[in-house]
């Protein structure tokens, strides 16, 4: 297994700043990724056929919750997924684009969206709850499944106060996977540049509150909020002084991105990688890292 600095071009042309900043170099000294050690992606889908991240893909275990298509079809459509996977784990040391937090690691996507940011309400739905309730199924039936953390770029905006929102059943699942005290969950700050626990409002006026964020009593709950290259908080970035337990990069980074996505800053003569911004892609540097911790 390679361990060191890779010699994949972004790295080696200094287009992965993100990378030093979080002392992953250091850290692939001792550790580039177990391919037995999981992390568990619920998003857009995934480019499966994508370079950079193909090999560490677990096929036998993704799947796709969106009810439009088949159960095997977890193909990114959008590109928010394929750009989180390629900064959790694409592939390490193959002379190619970019470089994950975790090299070898393997990829289970379960996609629970089309429409990304298209339309908020697509993110929600029985997707987010069959996702949920099928990664809590992997981990009781497989004592020595190791999934490190689920990675959640995303929030739903719900119209229940936290003090009230325990009997409701995204709740329930997120503390049932959080008992099993075997994956971290790590989720996005958000993007609206306040403190977490402001309510926004919805399109009628009324006030909503940002989840899985502000679910209580999770211990393995982990939400992260975005900084720049000064190591500043990002503008854009909700934040919260106990709310927000990390900060990680989120402003330009370079990843796998698919060559539709509209959202991103394509890269000259190479338009399956790209720079993209925002507590999203904050998240996926703490899931790389848990899946570092669990592969030593």
């Amino acid at each position: 297994v390679s361990r060191g600095l890779p010699n994949d071009p972004g790295y080696k042309h200094g287009q992965l700043w993100n990378l030093p900043m979080i002392h992953a170099p250091q850290a692939w000294f001792i550790e580039t990724g177990r391919p037995d050690v999981h992390v568990a992606i619920m998003d857009s889908g995934i480019v499966q056929n994508h370079r950079d991240l193909s090999p560490n893909i677990d096929r036998g275990l993704s799947r796709n919750f969106y009810v439009q298509d088949h159960p095997n079809d977890f193909e990114d459509r959008n590109g928010h997924g394929t750009a989180i996977a390629g900064v959790i784990g694409a592939v390490g040391n193959n002379k190619t684009g970019t470089v994950g937090v975790v090299w070898n690691s393997k990829l289970i996507v379960l996609r629970i969206t089309n429409q990304f940011k298209a339309d908020k309400s697509e993110t929600g739905g029985p997707a987010r709850m069959e996702a949920l309730e099928y990664l809590l199924k992997l981990l009781r039936s497989d004592a020595g499944l190791k999934i490190a953390a689920v990675n959640l770029s995303l929030s739903w905006d719900m119209a229940i106060h936290p003090d009230d929102i325990k009997k409701h059943p995204l709740y329930i699942a997120m503390k049932a996977l959080d008992d099993t005290n075997r994956i971290l969950i790590v989720n996005a700050a958000g993007n609206d540049g306040h403190m977490l626990t402001e309510p926004n409002r919805d399109e009628n006026g009324g006030l909503v509150y940002s989840y899985p964020a502000l679910l209580p009593g999770l211990k393995n709950l982990v939400v992260v909020g975005s900084i720049g290259r000064n190591g500043d908080l990002a503008s854009s970035s909700n934040w919260h002084p106990e709310k927000v337990h990390l900060l990680a990069p989120g402003a330009g980074v370079y990843t796998t991105v698919l060559e539709s996505d509209s959202d991103v800053r394509h890269e000259k003569n190479m338009p399956q990688y790209g720079y993209i911004q925002g507590t999203s892609f904050s998240a996926p540097h703490v899931t790389g890292a848990a899946a570092l911790l669990l592969s030593i």
